[in-house]
């Protein structure tokens, strides 16, 4: 349940969580300024009353509605809720309704807010037609609703689904010309595309934009690009991309580290996987089991028993009562 207004007009739901499939904003509101203001938005627009809300509330609507209306009835309308007027059509991909329902709250004199346009921008991307999402950012600025970061995201996303990357290009140096700061979610987009494609050059390129623009990559740019370095084998790129998370604290350790030792472990590059796990430690990060066993499988065929011993020492450290160092008659240290 969702409790903060600010937190939903912040940016639209469907795009920070793509599997999100419902908001229940009946709950938000108190509840009988939420059903006053819902019952009006449905009369204003002719659309049917959710179920959930069916229920006759007599004169406490009408006392409730004229102190709620100027508050919620964009909010009701406009916010990111898949069951809810504009976005519910855009939801069935049903585009043509969608411009005749904002051409319909225009006449009533409520302005689409940022949301909405984006939300109408998602569902031209998934019916196909980018050049369409791209004229609604024009027509955002002709109403005086100027697009924002996940606006623009939302059209460079189906320029790229599209495989039209130099317009994307374009569209994030359009940002750039109008104020906005592409973020990480935007370079995710490209990033996404890269990865599907096997573009490591590109990639690693748009990497190094983030990096002179100031815009610390996240967790996932972080994945995309360690994944990549492990499907080529590019134990450089993967062993620089891993420095600068150490030296500037962006992105998860545990989830690149694990695919950046089974990098390392194939192509048995032993010390630079003690030099990382060692790193990890030193942040006081844990390196995953599954990542230990593989090193220490390796490091026991090379006979480093001195190695694993130290590292064996170093994750217990962390209070894992399921590592135990032994010396067993060969020799060996088991676990």
């Amino acid at each position: 349940m969702l409790l903060d207004w600010e937190f939903l007009e912040s940016g639209p739901l469907i795009y920070r969580f793509p599997n999100l499939t419902d908001v229940g904003l009946v709950r938000v509101f108190p509840r009988l300024a939420t059903l006053a203001g819902i019952k009006i938005v449905c009369a204003l627009l002719s659309l049917p009353i959710p179920p959930e809300v069916a229920k006759p509330l007599g004169e406490e609507v009408a006392n409730t509605a004229n102190g709620v209306l100027h508050k919620t009835l964009n909010k009701l309308l406009l916010v990111g809720c898949k069951f809810w007027a504009v976005l519910s059509v855009v939801d069935r991909l049903e585009i043509d309704k969608a411009y005749k329902l904002v051409d319909k709250i225009r006449e009533e004199n409520i302005c689409p807010d940022v949301i909405t346009y984006t939300s109408m921008i998602g569902g031209l991307g998934l019916v196909g037609q980018p050049d369409k999402s791209r004229d609604v950012l024009k027509e955002m600025r002709e109403y005086g609703c100027y697009p924002d970061v996940a606006a623009y995201n939302a059209v460079i996303r189906n320029f790229c689904i599209a495989k039209r990357i130099g317009d994307a290009y374009s569209l994030m140096d359009e940002m750039v010309r109008k104020g906005l700061s592409p973020n990480a979610t935007t370079y995710n987009v490209f990033l996404r595309s890269f990865f599907w494609s096997n573009d490591l050059r590109s990639s690693w390129s748009l990497y190094q934009r983030m990096k002179r623009t100031g815009c610390p990559p996240n967790t996932q740019s972080c994945l995309f690009l360690i994944r990549l370095c492990r499907r080529q084998e590019k134990v450089d790129i993967a062993l620089e991309l891993w420095k600068d998370m150490v030296e500037k604290g962006f992105g998860s350790y545990i989830l690149v580290s694990d695919v950046l030792f089974d990098l390392l472990c194939d192509v048995g590059k032993l010390v630079e996987a003690e030099q990382c796990f060692l790193q990890m430690v030193e942040k006081g990060q844990r390196p995953s089991n599954v990542s230990f066993r593989r090193i220490k499988v390796l490091l026991e065929l090379a006979n480093k028993e001195e190695t694993l011993r130290n590292l064996t020492q170093k994750l217990a450290a962390f209070g894992s009562s399921s590592i135990q160092v032994s010396k067993s008659d060969d020799g060996s240290i088991a676990m």
